[in-house]
Order: structure tokens, then sequence, then C-alpha cells
């Protein structure tokens, strides 16, 4: 309070008017920058101001809430945060949180003035010296060159963009980093009292201390005297000593007056209307336009509780903010217009005009008015207390009256200015009249609570007319164009009188809407409101209309389609549109369920819908205005001019929590193993921000944009570790995106399991391991089938040598026997003949066995070893001949294909038992060599050759031995060469290159290593 009485006393130096002016200067800078807006959202914002007060919505923003208290300056920055400067220092407010703490400390805390420059940087002058400077999120002090101690009174900034201050102790401009004082060279003297400070239309700086007024010459530093007639003329845009006489008295008062603190609160909105707090009440000075087109400039008093205003501030969206002593106030225009203040008007019946006026009036106290563009004029005459207002095809309008006063209950028919009474017919006195209409079998109708009457000249008689109506009243009446009769009754009913017949639907049709309130007769259709909401009938059956999200139309009591093929209606929420394009959906599919808009009492409407009203609720008259009966009054809109707000909210995200804890904003690199993530966001928005609304994406984790609606906050669990960006949009409440999205970038770092070589060794480590565990099981199946392998070429060996021990044996010994006896000459040399005939076939046998013998010897289930296999082979022919066998190993041979050991296994035996069979060798000699190149395959022999013809034909006719060997040589990328040896006998040379002969590229290496390893030498 000390602050607040200090400021007070300074500021009772200088001259009232220079306050005020100050701040109207300070206060529209602050609100609109230079070419903040454009020329459509100029003309939107005129739109939302230029309206009477009884439009503005009144709300207080109380300590309670989290307001602060003596707020003293009102600024806004471009990113739309209203910041308010009070005793406790600077607050932040978003239109739904008051910050305090920007994690820095400020230089002082009351502060005294505030101003925002044309790159939308906050300056903020503190009470006892000082000045910061908000630039992108970031506060930075400039204190360089100001006097200590001494109040900051007013920063701003001239049309060069050159910052000044204004002091207790001087002027002050702003170079670079530091402030210098001005010397009384350039104008104003040095070392005095200069409270205040602004700039003129054309961009000039003034300034002011308690005797005089300067102006800055154009584009310089200099200064001349200047007057306050200039300066107040430069603000309001017209001479305002040229006003009549009782409005200029009233600006006089506010432009002389020396009331200190109270003149401050003066400031302009967008439409030019001037705003003033100086004395109670608050009051609104504007041009308005009569009824006549005569501009007249009005004032606008605006009943206020509290009286201690300290300034008025306009926002960009056109709301007018008041500080106060107890908090913030805001006044926000209305999309709604009303016809009166709330409660004025109970009971309300409506009814069009022939002129394309409207008709208002009421069942209570409230009289007849007729309404036709913004004027409206009284028909006293009509009295008071109307059940229903009527007009019939001839124009003539009917008053239902329904007072309690005998005199006054009667019907009033208004034709061509001329009011005609009548009195209602026997029996009808203290019923409810529910409304007259045109008989189509001529005359009126008139329907009561007690039953029909027909009106024919002066005489009524009872009933309709027409039988198969319901036996019971309805509720409401409306004749539609082609004079057919609507009567709505409870329960799903709907009555039509056509000429003389009569017909009703029935919930049998589809009709669900509960009691019948409403209907809109169309050409080719019509619709039904009542208490259970809304249904079209589409020539054959009633569909109702179904909100998104199941919302109920609860309590419909009008429905309009309007020239434009939207659909209002009027119901206990509010008025809800449903544009034309939801309905086409809606008929295309029956289960659709429509998008709307709606405009409740945050709007401007006045209670709910009302039970008692018997006419329409909701009408459009001739100019397109709609005009809805609510239960604390009537309200109007433009669908064709409907009020928005044209300013775009920009989403900005506030914080980011890891866990429950708050991590900073700088550098976003969050801890490993973060479980919750939770982002905090808002958008400045002033006007509604309870309907702004948000949609968000997370980069790798949301696939499309995430609707938030009206939740400022976005929560992830178990997010991965990686680089993530954030996006967030905010939308006003008529729909506006924010043209740019906020967005954060952050990274989670990750555990050490999360990593990329954490990963490669759990590779190579599940790769090492797979690769044991081929191995291992490769090596069991190797040895189960060796194991099988060798029980069977046992049992072949143990029937081979039993063969040859036994059968072979006793053969050679009887083909030795029978030779013996062919040579013996005393025996007859035909049976000689014979026995040498005998012994060559039992040789053949022979042969054939010893075939067998080593077919069984060398299963085609063939082991790995081949050197060992040949050996096997030669080792068996050397028993049956008398040849030498010998075979030398170079090299291992691990790691062979086993095709290539089955084909080299096959060329080397047939090679072998062609040496022993047809060489006559005395030795028979292998070298095997496997080596990093090559796996060769040579058997050589001392025999006798192989004859020239063969070598040159390739083999003889009928025998496929040499051709098999190389056919299978070739069949494994293999050579194959058959030569004379260097000295005599055969030569065989089997060679694979290594790519064929040792298989895979791991078997490959082995090979090589092993070759490499290998401690050298024949084996």
């Amino acid at each position: 309070m000390a602050n607040r009485i200090r400021l007070g006393m300074v500021c009772m130096l200088c001259e009232g008017w220079l306050c005020a002016v100050a701040a109207i200067t300070g206060s529209t800078a602050a609100a609109h920058p230079p070419n903040s807006e454009s020329d459509d959202s100029h003309r939107a914002l005129q739109q939302r101001l230029d309206r009477p007060l009884i439009d503005f919505s009144d709300t207080l923003f109380t300590p309670q809430q989290g307001t602060p208290t003596d707020i003293d300056q009102i600024a806004q920055t471009p990113d739309g945060f209203l910041w308010l400067g009070c005793a406790e220092g600077l607050v932040r407010f978003d239109g739904v949180n008051f910050v305090r703490d920007f994690g820095t400390t400020l230089p002082n805390h009351a502060v005294s003035s505030m101003f925002v420059d044309k790159d939308g940087d906050l300056w903020v002058g503190f009470l006892y010296g000082g000045i910061v400077r908000l630039s992108h999120g970031k506060f930075e002090a400039f204190d360089a060159g100001l006097p200590p101690g001494h109040i900051i009174w007013s920063i701003v900034q001239d049309q060069r963009g050159v910052l000044w201050a204004t002091s207790g102790f001087g002027i002050y401009r702003l170079t670079g980093h530091r402030w210098t004082e001005v010397g009384s060279n350039i104008g104003p003297s040095t070392h005095s009292v200069y409270g205040l400070a602004g700039t003129l239309n054309d961009g000039r700086l003034w300034v002011a201390n308690n005797k005089r007024i300067w102006f800055q010459k154009p584009g310089t530093d200099q200064f001349e005297q200047g007057d306050k007639d200039t300066l107040w003329k430069s603000k309001l845009g017209f001479d305002y000593t040229k006003l009549p006489k009782e409005s200029a008295d009233e600006i006089e008062k506010i432009v002389a007056s020396p009331s200190g603190v109270g003149l401050r609160a003066v400031t302009l909105d967008a439409s030019g209307a001037l705003w003033s707090a100086f004395k109670d009440p608050f009051t609104r000075f504007r041009w308005v336009t009569s009824p006549g087109g005569k501009k007249e400039y009005v004032m606008e008093p605006l009943p206020h509780a509290n009286n201690a205003i300290y300034t008025p501030f306009a926002d960009r969206a056109g709301n007018i903010w008041l500080g106060e002593v107890g908090g913030l106030e805001r006044l926000r225009p209305n999309k709604v217009n009303v016809l009166a203040a709330p409660n004025d008007i109970i009971g309300v019946e409506m009814s069009p005009a022939p002129d394309g006026a409207i008709w208002v009036g009421s069942n209570q106290n409230y009289g007849v008015y007729q309404i036709k563009g913004d004027s409206r004029v009284a028909w006293p005459a009509l009295g008071t207390g109307l059940s229903a207002i009527n007009l019939d095809k001839a124009g003539n309008t009917w008053f239902l009256k329904a007072t309690l006063d005998p005199a006054e209950d009667d019907i009033r028919v208004l034709s061509n200015g001329v009011i005609k009474r009548l009195s209602y017919p026997a029996g009808v006195a203290g019923s409810t009249t529910i409304g007259i209409v045109d008989d189509p079998l001529g005359g009126h109708l008139l329907v009561t609570s007690v039953g029909f009457f027909r009106l024919n000249g002066d005489t009524w008689t009872p009933g309709s007319g027409r039988s198969g109506l319901p036996s019971d009243m309805p509720n409401h009446v409306y004749e539609d164009a082609n004079g057919r009769i609507w009567l709505m009754y409870a329960g799903n009913r709907l009555a039509v009188i056509d000429g003389a017949h009569a017909f009703t639907y029935t919930a049998a049709d589809g009709l669900a809407v509960g009691n019948v309130s409403s209907v809109d007769i169309k050409p080719d259709h019509f619709w039904v409101a009542g208490d259970d909401g809304v249904a079209r009938w589409d020539g054959k059956r009633f569909v109702a209309i179904t909100l998104a999200g199941n919302i109920p139309l609860r309590n419909a009591t009008g429905v309009v389609e309007t020239p434009q093929g939207d659909l209002w209606v009027n119901a206990v929420a509010g008025l809800y549109k449903i544009s034309s394009a939801e309905l086409d959906r809606a008929k295309a599919n029956r289960d659709y369920h429509v998008n709307a808009s709606m405009l409740d009492q945050d709007d401007g409407l006045q209670g709910g819908t009302q039970n008692l009203q018997h006419g329409q609720s909701l009408l459009q008259g001739s100019d397109g205005r709609l005009w809805a009966a609510r239960s604390e009054g009537v309200a109007w809109i433009d669908p064709s001019r409907m009020m928005i707000n044209p300013v775009a909210p920009q989403a900005i995200v506030l914080s980011i929590s890891a866990d429950g804890h708050d991590e900073s904003m700088d550098a976003l690199s969050l801890p490993a193993l973060t479980h919750v993530l939770r982002i905090a966001y808002t958008a400045p928005s002033l006007s509604m921000p309870e309907r702004v609304t948000f949609k968000y994406r997370l980069d790798g984790v949301d696939q499309d944009w995430q609707d938030a609606g009206t939740r400022r906050e976005a929560t992830y669990t178990n997010l991965r570790s990686g680089n993530y960006h954030f996006h967030v949009m905010a939308a006003n409440e008529d729909g506006i995106w924010g043209q740019q999205d906020a967005v954060i970038r952050f990274h989670i770092a990750p555990a050490y399991y999360q990593t990329w070589w954490f990963m490669a060794l759990c590779v190579i480590a599940s790769a090492l391991l797979a690769s044991l565990l081929v191995a291992f099981r490769i090596h069991q199946l190797q040895a189960r089938l060796r194991l099988q392998l060798t029980a069977k070429q046992d049992e072949r060996e143990r029937i081979a040598r039993e063969l040859h021990d036994t059968l072979m044996q006793a053969m050679y010994a009887l083909v030795l026997q029978v030779q013996t006896w062919s040579d013996n000459r005393l025996i007859d040399i035909k049976l000689r003949e014979d026995m040498r005939h005998v012994t060559d076939l039992t040789n053949k046998m022979l042969t054939d066995g010893r075939d067998r013998i080593l077919a069984l010897r060398d299963s085609s289930e063939l082991e790995s070893d081949l050197a060992r296999m040949l050996r096997e082979t030669g080792d068996e022919l050397s028993r049956l001949f008398s040849s030498r066998f010998s075979i030398r190993k170079y090299g291992n041979s691990l790691g062979l294909r086993s095709d290539v050991l089955h084909n080299a296994f096959e060329i080397g035996r047939e090679s072998i038992r062609n040496a022993f069979l047809h060489a006559e060798a005395g030795t028979v000699t292998v070298i095997l060599r496997f080596d990093k190149r090559n796996l060769t395959l040579v058997v050589c022999d001392d025999g006798i050759g192989i004859p020239e013809d063969i070598l040159a034909t390739g083999g003889r006719d009928g025998h496929w031995g040499l051709a098999g060997m190389r056919e299978r040589a070739q069949s494994i990328g293999g050579k194959l060469k058959i030569a004379r040896g260097s000295h005599r006998g055969t030569e065989v040379t089997f060679t694979v290159p290594a790519r064929h002969a040792y298989g895979t590229l791991t078997a490959r290496l082995r090979r090589h290593l092993r070759w490499k390893l290998r401690p050298g030498g024949p084996s």
C-alpha cells in the first residue's frame, strides 16, 4: 500500500489531462502494435465492439482465482499473453492461469510502467528504478545509465524505433544497452520530473513534466513545445471541442481533471471508442448512427460496483480489461444481441410483422414493441399481458390478451395502424388462448384450452368443423404459407388441417420428439421440434437428428431452416446451428451424428427455453435476423454477419516433466528410462479461453494429430530412447486455428542396454550362440549317422570277408584244379577245351564276385574321410591281385562338400580298379592333395599303359567307365586328365578348385586356417 500511495503522490505532480493522455497512448501502443492486424481483422474487431454495453459480458477475476490486486499497468505481447503490473510485481495471464514465477529474479517487485515495442518485446519499469526487457522468453536487465532508486514513469518508442524512458529524474534515450540522459539543448530541461511520455498517431514522441508538453521534431532527437489540444485531437481522430455540448463537456472534464491516478484510467479501443474510468460510472464514448441515419457521439455508462479502477486496456480481440484495487475485470463483446436487460422481458411472445419487422410482447407486464432494424417502437395501446401474437394472410396482427382484468381480457387486431378490439366467445374467459389463424373454410379459427372456435364476421361458432382431430387441445398452433394449420400436441402427436380435412402424425410415423412445440415447413420436407429433440419428415417417415457425442437436443422449442440450408434449433442448452453440409450427410446416412455449433449464455443468451410460450420461440425476420425467445429475455443474431474472434491463438509449450520432475526448457535431455512424460502447453486467448481447443502430435509416436479438446497437457508413457519433436496447435472459440504450431525438441537418453553398442554385442552374441547350437546339433547328427554307417559298414565287411575266405577261396581252388586238368594231355582234347571254357566262366564269376565284395565294402553311404576310403579300396584290391598299393595324403580334408567327396571317391575308385584289373601293374599309387587353391587326386601305375586309341576316343565302345568319370568331374566344377605316365603306365589326374571343393565361407576359412597351421608333409 505504501508503494501505491507513493505512486499516487508523484502522479499528482502532473497535470491531470496529461495523465489521461499518457494512459491512452500507452494502452493503445501495447494493444495494437503497428501492422499487427490485417484490415479484415480490424473490421471484424470493429464489428465486435460496435454494440451497446448491454451486449457485453462482464467477468470479474478475484484473488480467490489467483488474480493479483492493485493492478496499475496492463499490456499485451504479440503471443497473446496479458501482462499485469501491480504492487506485488509482474504477473502473466493466458485467460486461465495467473503466473508469477518466471524462473528469474526481477530487479524490483513493484511495476510502474510497461511497453511493448515494435519487435514484440515487453519492457517493464519499476517503482524503485530499473528496467527489464522480456524477449523470446528471457528477461534481461537494462539499468545502465538510469538513476538508481527513481521511478520509471514511461517507456515509449518513436517512429525511428528509438526507445525512450521517463523517470522522476529526467528523460533517457537507449543506445545499445545503455540509457543516456537527454540534455536541455534538445528541448526539455534536464533533471526535471517527467512523469509522462507517449507517441502521436504520426509516430512522433511527446513528453511532459508537471508544467509543459513537448513534441518530437520529425526524424530528429530535437523537441518543440506542444499543446494538449493537438495531442487529444491526434489520439481521438477528431476535434473533441466540436462535439455537442454535453459530450464535449464530459471529454473536457477528463482532459482538465487534476484527479491524479484516476485519470490514467482512459483508453481507446479498435473502433475508436473512448473508455474512461475517471469517475463513476465507468463510461464509454463512441459514435453511433441513429435509425434516421444521423451520426451522434454518445456516452454509455456502465453501472459498476467497484469504483476503484486504476486503468482500462483494450486487447487485440476487442475485450476491455479493467485493472482494479480488488482484482481484474473483463468486458467481452457477446456474439448474441439482446433486446433488454435480463429478466426485463419474461414470458416472451413473438410474431413477424407484415413490413418485415418483429412484434415482441410478454404474458407479464412488459409492453408490446415493434422491432425493425435497430429501432424499437412501443405500442402502449396494445396493453400488456399477451398470450399469443398471430399474423394472418391479410396482414392483420392479432394480439390475444390474457389478463385478470376483464376490461383488458380481449382480442386486439391491428390493421393498417388501427386497433380493433374483439370479445372472446362465451366460455373462453379464464381459459388459456393458444392462437388464432386463418381458417381454410373461411374466417378465423381460435384455439384455446377449452376448444376450437370459428369466427366469421362477428359471429363465433364452437368447434373446428373437422373430424379426425385428437380429443384434447394442442399446446401450439402454426399456419404455413399454403394455408395449412399445424396443431402441436403432447405425446408425439402433430395434427394438420388441410382444407376441410384433418390427419395426425404419431409415433407410428417415427415421430419421437415428445411434446411437440415447433414446426418449420418447407416445400418438400418439414422439421419438428419437441422436448426430446428434432426430427425431419422425409416424405415417408420422421428421421431424428442426433448430435455428435450423442448430445441430446433437450427442450427444443424452436426450429428454423434458413434459405442457406442451415438449421437453427432453440434448445434449453442454447442456440444450435447445424450446417447444410452436415444435414446432407445425415440425409445420406440416417445413422450419421451431425456436428453442431452452439451459442449459450456465455455468448449473451438470456436464460434457458421457456415452457409457457404458445407462439414461435425462434423466427427469422425479412432482414435475415434470427430472433430467439428465452426464459430471461429476447436475443437476436444475424447469421450472415456472425461475430467472430479474428485473433488466432498461438500455442506455447510451458514445461516438460519426466516422472514428476520438471526439466529445464533450455537443453531438453531427459533421463534414461523415463516412464511418464507430461508436456504442459497453453494458448493465450482472452475472450473465451474455456473454449480454446488443442491438438498435438509427437513425431514417431502419433501417426496423426491427436484431438485434445480443451485439455492443456499431453501425457506419454514408456517412450523409447531417442530424439522427439512435439507439435501443438490451438484454435479459438470460433474454430480459427493458429497459423503456426509450437514445436519443442527433446531427447531421451538410452539406458546401457538401449545403446547401439549393446545391441550390436547382443546380436553378435546371439549369432555366436546360434552358431554353437547349430554346430553342436550338426555334431550330434553326424555322430548318430556315423554310428549307423559304421554298423552297416561293419556288417558289409563281415559278409565280404566270409565270402572271400570261404566261397571265393573254394572257387579259386576249383579253378586251379580244372585248369590243371585242362593242361593234362592224357585227357581228350575236346574235353580239355570244355574244361578251359569252364575255367573262363569261373574266372568271370570270380571277377563278378570280387566286384560284389568291393561294392559291399564301398557302401554308397560314404564317410567323410576320402583318403581312408581310397586306402580301403586299394587294400582290398591288393589282396585279390598281386599288385602293390600305396597312398600319400597332403593337407586335411575337413570341410569337403558331400557331393565333391562322393564324386572324388567314385573317380578315384574307378581309376584304382582299372589299374588293378587292366594295367597288369606292379605298383598302384594314389596321391591326394588338399591345399588352399585346389583339391587334387592323382592315380598312377607302372603297368602296360592305356592304349592310344582309347586315349584318342575317350573310351571303348560299349564301356562307360571313362565317360562316367569325366561327367562326374564336370558336375562338381572339376577337371579330369588321363594320360600315359612319364616312364610307363597310366596317370589319372582329377582337380577341383577350392571354391567348389570346400563349400561354405566358414568351411573355407577353417580350411585356410588349417592349411596355414598344418605341420606340413604328406601323411
